[in-house]
């Protein structure tokens, strides 16, 4: 994988590259490149012609992609300094000429500095003397060191513009025809009498014409239960999204239903306004529940404000999806999901300080109340399991989790920083470059007593870092640490403890690196003390991996250990194995979990591939 096979050109004593013809693969798709070089005023060798080939399998299907360009008009600037000991060297290949190679080598004074090396090499070059191609290697090496000395540590690494002619669209196949090197392919054909079509009813929509821009009609009554979005103005845009439901054993069947408009305001920042209602219907409580949100956002902050009645899991991060909770409720008789209601509002705010730094800062008010089971349907009847559970988790730092209707004022503050953040520009779109420095974050969450009623009285910090690195050959080393304790825990209920990313159903629906595989949702949350560990290592070659079939079909395998240390967790540690991108998309792990070194439990979880980046959430 990423070994690359064919042709490469190179330009007689100038070193550089006239063309090549080349082929790779990578996660098991093929990439067929091909590329021709010429002289830009007669003195730099850059491509003028670029021809790609890629083609694999996605699950079960065949795909092919040709990509074809030419590129002119180059405007370069060229390094004198570079260029005038490049003009007038001559390189002394070891390989070939061994004798000559060694009598030059036998000719200079050995310096005992780096710098000194360099020094000499570059005074012959100017006085056009030969020079070893090793001696090159070493040249050219400390001409990039002073390169990044001067840029400091250069934050943009690539920084790319193109542009699309204005008449691109407008010209017809016969056109393209006359001027490509190449004949177009039936489908290019097929695609720009399309284009050709579309392009005449831009016209004509420009010029006036009543012609509609779409086939879209407006509201229509089926959209009711497939949802749609429409165009309200020029920067606004309304949307009905798609009912949704399911199955709890607090609600019974429930359905949701929620709306979204959208405008851009006409301000300097291009500031979003979202405003989007929520109502949601619990069958079996027969209660109509709901939240409005407003939400403001640009490229500096992000401001949102909400507030109604709801429900919610007893971890605010929602660890369980409720596609997965209706899955494990009504087919596995598990109700693993734990929810309580709150009549609430929630402020939240971000700002970017600066381009490695962010600030956070949240406020939320919320009436709290207990919630019991009121359903106990279920599709499947398991004889060996007793029943539903009720709905109230189960700790071991205290004998019941029940509490009283309360009120509870939480404010919090925090900053993650990315100090050594690397970018990439395209068509000034400044985009980051992930993994390019570490993520580290501060938090500080207080419950503020005797504030609109406020009964909770606690202080906590938290402190955490992740990262990826490249390892070994080809290798990734991921790594996620989070540690913090309570200062003080005077009055809490269970819902403001510190939970972790357990997992008791069969997939694993969050990130990889940071989550737990087979640990209870709610044993080892705490009021205390704290600390979580995830790493997680991605192998080139390991087991399966070493044979060239599985490993050129896209197929990872990853090893990982998760560690966490509370009051009751016993050093609680996983250890698991991962066949990763099975049929390009699908993860299935293994996975074992021990306390204090004894073995405790083991079990078996799918998910979607890692390289995907999925990240799921209940809208």
């Amino acid at each position: 994988d990423n070994v690359v096979e064919g042709m490469l050109y190179i330009v007689e004593n100038w070193w550089s590259i006239h063309s090549f013809d080349l082929y790779t693969t990578k996660m098991g798709i093929g990439v067929h490149l091909k590329s021709v070089c010429a002289p830009i005023e007669d003195k730099v060798w850059l491509p003028v012609s670029h021809q790609f080939k890629v083609n694999g399998k996605f699950f079960g299907f065949d795909f092919e992609y040709d990509y074809f360009a030419t590129t002119s008009d180059y405007k370069i600037t060229i390094n004198p300094e570079v260029y005038v000991e490049v003009e007038q060297m001559e390189v002394i290949d070891e390989k070939i000429d061994q004798i000559q190679a060694k009598e030059i080598q036998q000719k200079q004074y050995q310096q005992k500095t780096k710098d000194n090396k360099s020094k000499q090499l570059q005074e012959r070059l100017a006085s056009g003397k030969e020079i070893t191609n090793k001696e090159l290697k070493t040249l050219v090496k400390e001409y990039e060191k002073q390169e990044l000395k001067q840029q400091k540590e250069p934050e943009v690494i690539e920084n790319v513009s193109f542009k699309i002619d204005s008449g691109a669209y407008k010209h017809d196949s016969a056109y393209w025809a006359n001027i490509r090197p190449i004949p177009l392919t039936k489908e290019e054909v097929t695609g720009y009498v399309k284009m050709d079509s579309l392009s005449e009813v831009e016209r004509k929509k420009e010029a006036g014409d009543t012609l509609k821009a779409s086939k879209h009609k407006g509201f229509q009554p089926w959209d009711i239960l497939i949802g749609d979005s429409y165009k309200t103005g020029k920067h606004s845009n309304f949307k009905i999204h798609m009912p949704m439901g399911g199955f709890n054993t607090v609600e019974g069947w429930n359905l949701i239903y929620k709306l979204s408009y959208g405008v851009i305001l006409q301000d300097t920042n291009k500031t979003r306004l979202t405003i989007s209602p929520t109502f949601r219907y619990a069958f079996s409580r027969e209660v109509f529940s709901g939240h409005l949100n407003f939400k403001l956002r640009n490229k500096k902050y992000t401001f949102e404000a909400s507030g109604g009645r709801y429900i919610k899991q007893y971890n605010g991060d929602e660890p369980i999806l409720p596609v997965v909770n209706d899955f494990t409720t009504l087919f596995m008789e598990k109700n693993l999901m734990k929810l309580y209601e709150r009549r609430f509002v929630d402020l939240t705010f971000s700002k970017n300080i600066n381009q490695f730094l962010t600030f956070r800062a949240a406020a939320s008010w919320a009436q709290r109340s207990e919630l019991f089971n009121n359903s106990d349907f279920k599709l499947i009847d398991w004889k060996s399991v007793e029943g539903y559970t009720e709905n109230r988790p189960v700790n071991n730092e205290i004998p019941s989790t029940e509490f009283p209707t309360n009120q509870a004022m939480i404010a919090s503050v925090g900053i993650t920083t990315r100090p050594w953040l690397k970018y990439r520009i395209r068509n000034d779109h400044k985009m980051e470059i992930h993994n390019s420095s570490p993520t580290i974050l501060f938090d500080y969450r207080k419950g503020i007593n005797n504030v609109f009623g406020s009964d909770v009285d606690f202080d906590q910090i938290e402190l955490g870092i992740r990262h990826q690195l490249k390892a070994g050959v080809r290798g990734k080393f991921d790594f996620n640490f989070r540690g913090g304790l309570f200062l003080n825990s005077n009055k809490m209920y269970f819902m403001d403890y510190k939970h972790f990313l357990g997992n008791q159903t069969p997939f694993v629906t969050s990130d990889p690196v940071g989550t737990f595989r087979l640990l209870d949702y709610y044993k080892f949350s705490t009021s205390d003390k704290y600390f979580s560990g995830n790493v997680h290592y991605q192998f080139r070659k390991f087991l399966v991996t070493n044979i060239m079939v599985v490993r050129m079909a896209g197929i990872k395998e990853n090893v990982f250990v998760n560690y966490l240390a509370s009051p009751t967790s016993k050093n609680y540690t996983e250890v698991g194995y991962t066949i990763d991108g099975i049929l390009r998309i699908f993860r299935l792990e293994a996975a074992a979990a021990f306390q204090d070194g004894k073995y405790l439990n083991y079990g078996f979880r799918i998910g979607i591939a890692s390289n995907l980046s999925v990240n799921f959430s209940d809208n």
